[in-house]
């Protein structure tokens, strides 16, 4: 409840202002935490009927979700562009344009720990 108090005020605050509101944009964000709170009771109910601990709940729900990432990361084009970008040093543009690697802005090992940095601690 305290989220939706927080979004509520947030909307609020920003309806002073001459901001431009997209209507899908708060129709995404009602319907993401209307589904948050529905998945968060149903997994519960989940675990409860099944016997699942949260650790092997947790581990088999984000297997789904990462097969259904990379699947739908294929199916749009985007899996190997972006296995070509981690693999790669420089920036997007830099790895289309053909900038060599002594003079690209990143080097693999800062992107792969920037990455590894925000899946952690969700920065």
């Amino acid at each position: 409840s305290l989220i939706v108090i927080g979004l509520t005020v947030f909307l609020h605050a920003d309806s002073k202002g001459n901001v431009v509101f997209q209507s899908a944009g708060i129709l995404l964000l009602v319907t993401s935490l209307m589904c948050d709170g529905a998945i968060n009771n149903y997994s519960e109910i989940a675990m409860n009927r099944f016997d699942v601990g949260q650790d092997q709940f947790l581990s088999k729900l984000y297997s789904i979700a990462l097969l259904a990432m990379l699947l739908a990361a294929h199916t749009k084009g985007e899996l190997l562009d972006g296995l070509k970008f981690l693999t790669a040093p420089g920036t997007w543009d830099e790895i289309n344009t053909g900038v060599t690697s002594e003079t690209t802005s990143w080097s693999v090992t800062q992107k792969l720990f920037i990455l590894m940095t925000f899946s952690t601690f969700g920065l």
